[in-house]
């Protein structure tokens, strides 16, 4: 900022050229005349009293210059006050971000970057300017207010080299804040070091999600997206490796698969199939559905799993024996007394078709079938075939692991939580489910981890986990299936009964076109489960 007799003068210029309202009367040149002395004496104050008369110097070539001191970025730190985001440096002239834990949590955390021109239009913070450093994803981006503090100023006096020789006056940055996240250190690297093993068993690259949460609260303690990638490569200090993070186009690092990927959940949805099926009355304990292999609506065919791989038949099933052995069949049925009208209000109640409204930014809200909307798009109607293919979660039917993992809670709390990385969980809805219909859905979910079921690696584990696993076909006949698996973990110490996996977690992984969730998705999740009970 240059103060001196040319910018009051420019000030008088202004005034008389800009203003409709003067002439050349006596009162009119009365007016100019105590406009010039009110300039001229805020000018004088300032030199006087702010700058403490530094207009003496202002001769030699000197001026002041106003230097904006940038605030420093909050912390953003794990549960137990592991650094995760912390300033390397932060002054006036730059600013970097650095990430102690490289690749954890990474598409949690996200990234800060200077401020594009579009959001610069969007921003509507008087402080806002084109040299700001925001979050641009993340945790980073989701709580940049609160992170990012206030910049303060400094008045200095600079030379004609533009060098500074005094401080006039300053106003110091207000540093941003801490932000406390519930995301579990040991755990997160635990997670990585497991996918990564498994890439060396399976000796290929693989494509993966996984996300932990308390059942009763919707509080994320892991978020790990595969491949992972390190974000302080963008500090810009290894130029060939920023290069190849952007032009992976077939793993895509930076792709966050646990909120933005959007997926067929396949026999994981068996869970809310069963859940309409119970609270709507149409199914009960003692129902029983008799595995035909396969049902025929004339051309069409409609196989069960097991038949289909193995031609095996497998009797007489009811509602946990169904749920154990993911028969196709059963549900089937199931969706068939239920319809498509109940079957998709409930795919809706239980929190799919919508975001979790997780605290970052680029969470998708999957997709629940629609008929109308597709006869309108396509001119396809309805047909009984596609009730079958939603009944078993395929067909157009949509969802993230996010939301996987949130319908799993809720059929067995009985809540639908908001989910957060930051805070002690968001609002929980209460979905007005029978407490006895929970019980019997998570009896099934036991027998599913015990000798029969189809969660074979979890049969010698001695803590009494519940589970559903899937294997949900996508693209052509020849595309491998998306392996899945979620997980209930008891409160440790509890018991096995209903409020004990009330107040434990959920395990939930997917792995991108893998292969079956029994043999692909299973053995990753068992060794978080010895990991977590081993604590």
């Amino acid at each position: 900022m240059n103060i001196g007799w040319t910018q009051v003068a420019r000030e008088i210029h202004g005034q008389q050229q800009g203003s409709k309202l003067w002439s050349m009367s006596g009162s009119g040149w009365m007016w100019l005349l105590c406009i010039i002395v009110a300039i001229f004496l805020s000018k004088i104050f300032f030199m006087q009293v702010i700058t403490g008369g530094v207009s003496m110097v202002w001769s030699e070539g000197n001026r002041l210059e106003v230097r904006r001191i940038i605030a420093a970025r909050g912390v953003i730190e794990g549960r137990g006050g592991e650094i995760l985001a912390r300033n390397s440096v932060a002054g006036v002239d730059n600013f970097f971000r650095e990430y102690p834990e490289n690749d954890l949590f990474v598409h949690a955390l996200g990234v800060v970057g200077r401020i594009s021109e579009d959001e610069l239009q969007k921003c509507g913070d008087a402080s806002c300017d084109a040299n700001m450093i925001i979050g641009k994803n993340g945790l980073e981006k989701y709580y940049q207010e609160v992170l990012s503090g206030v910049d303060g100023e400094e008045i200095v006096e600079v030379d004609a080299k533009g060098e500074a020789q005094r401080s006039v006056a300053k106003r110091d940055a207000v540093a941003g804040k801490t932000v406390r996240t519930n995301l579990d250190v040991g755990l997160g690297r635990e997670i990585m070091k497991i996918l990564s093993e498994r890439e060396t068993e399976k000796k290929t690259r693989i494509k993966a999600a996984v996300v932990v949460s308390k059942v009763d609260t919707g509080q994320v303690l892991a978020l790990v997206s595969w491949p992972a990638y390190n974000n302080n490569v963008f500090n810009g200090g290894d130029k060939e490796a920023l290069s190849s993070l952007l032009s992976d186009e077939e793993y895509k690092p930076m792709f966050n698969r646990v909120s933005g990927g959007a997926y067929p959940p396949g026999s994981v949805f068996k869970l809310v199939t069963l859940m309409a099926g119970l609270e709507t009355g149409v199914i009960d304990r003692d129902t029983r559905v008799m595995d035909t292999g396969e049902i025929k609506i004339g051309q069409y065919r409609y196989g069960s799993w097991n038949f289909d791989q193995n031609g095996r038949t497998e009797g007489e099933m009811d509602v946990v024996k169904g749920l154990a052995r993911s028969n196709d069949i059963f549900f089937y049925k199931v969706g068939e007394w239920l319809g498509e009208e109940r079957l998709i209000s409930w795919s809706r109640k239980m929190g799919l078709g919508e975001k979790t409204e997780l605290d970052i930014s680029g969470e998708l809200a999957g997709a629940v079938p629609d008929p109308l909307e597709r006869e309108r798009r396509s001119g396809e109607r309805w047909f009984l075939g596609n009730t079958y293919h939603l009944s078993i979660g395929q067909g157009d039917l949509l969802a993230t692991p996010l939301q996987i993992n949130r319908v799993t809670a809720g059929v067995i709390s009985g809540k639908k939580c908001q989910f957060m990385i930051v805070g002690q969980g968001g609002e929980c809805s209460d979905l007005n489910t029978g407490v006895e219909n929970r019980k019997l859905i998570l009896e099934g979910m036991k027998a599913v981890c015990r000798s029969g079921g189809t969660a074979f690696e979890f049969f010698d584990s001695t803590t009494q986990v519940a589970c559903k696993t899937g294997t949900a076909q996508q693209g052509g006949e020849k595309a491998m299936p998306h392996a899945w698996i979620s997980v209930l973990i008891p409160s440790l110490g509890k018991g096995d009964e209903i409020e004990a996996y009330e107040q434990g977690l959920v395990v939930t992984v997917l792995v991108e076109e893998a292969g079956e969730g029994s043999y692909e998705a299973a053995p990753i999740a068992r060794k978080i489960l010895d990991y977590v009970v081993n604590l």
